[in-house]
């Protein structure tokens, strides 16, 4: 079976069975900024992820409250 690219919105890929988006503009999780996700686990800006808080593991959100 040949995988299309191009398959259309109709046709499931294979390769993503649950339909989830694979890259897009999310917005940050934790300062609420769009950014240019790398996929949909990524919900934090690279930004973000440099702080030393992130670093840490200390919740990020609570620093800079809801978006």
């Amino acid at each position: 079976m040949n995988r299309h690219p191009d398959s259309g919105p109709g046709i499931p890929d294979p390769a993503n069975p649950h339909g989830q988006q694979c890259q897009g503009k999310r917005h940050c999780l934790s300062c609420g900024r769009l950014f240019v996700s790398t996929g949909s686990g990524n919900r934090i800006c690279r930004k973000c992820k440099h702080l030393d808080a992130w670093k840490a593991g200390i919740d990020v959100a609570a620093d800079h409250g809801p978006f």
